[in-house]
């Protein structure tokens, strides 16, 4: 967890790193950060392959009425991401510099906004 700024960083941030992508997928990433930072429960969705763009897509566009989107992104808020041409993929913003997500290969890590900006589609904000 080096280079994290810890000024604005939950505590409980740490239990989050490390997750293989298996156990603990982007949807799951971002229902467990509000359940622990905000105390608010999100949408559960099964489906049959995480890595099914198509599918992420369909459950991604039912599930943005539910949020605000914002300019100014705050700690906790949501970060949708174009991965293969669609709004597939969902980070956390932590500050102005890295987020929180998880992908297969690495897990859950922090990574640095600067590298995805060029797919970042949007920051939102759960009501």
């Amino acid at each position: 967890m080096k280079n994290i700024h810890r000024h604005c960083t939950p505590a409980f941030l740490p239990n989050l790193i490390g997750i293989p992508y298996e156990e603990m997928d982007c949807w799951a990433i971002v229902r467990e950060f509000h359940r622990l930072y905000k105390g608010v429960e999100i949408s559960r969705y099964i489906y049959n392959d995480p890595c099914d763009h198509d599918e992420i897509k369909v459950i991604v566009s039912n599930e943005k009425p539910n949020y605000l989107k914002v300019v100014n992104p705050k700690l906790g808020d949501i970060i949708l991401i174009r991965v293969f041409g669609a709004a597939a993929h969902l980070g956390i913003y932590l500050n102005e510099n890295q987020f929180l997500h998880t992908q297969k290969g690495t897990g859950s890590i922090v990574d640095k906004i600067e590298k995805w900006k060029p797919r970042i589609m949007g920051y939102y904000r759960h009501d």
